[in-house]
């Protein structure tokens, strides 16, 4: 994919809406990032995002 965008595995994620598995993907920031991706997308208290986010990333290098 152009870009370095990747698609996530079918049904690798649940979001709460309908979504087209297709147009789903990422940009990988790390090894095997888009192939550990699992579980609900749900929404978080904005507080919370940075911190989540930062962890992300500690978890993904």
């Amino acid at each position: 994919m152009p870009l370095g965008f990747e698609r996530v595995a079918y049904k690798a994620l649940d979001f709460p809406g309908p979504v087209d598995p297709a147009r789903v993907l990422v940009v990988p920031l790390g090894a095997d990032v888009h192939e550990r991706l699992d579980g609900l997308i749900a929404w978080r208290p904005m507080d919370d995002t940075a911190d989540a986010a930062a962890e992300a990333l500690r978890r993904a290098s």
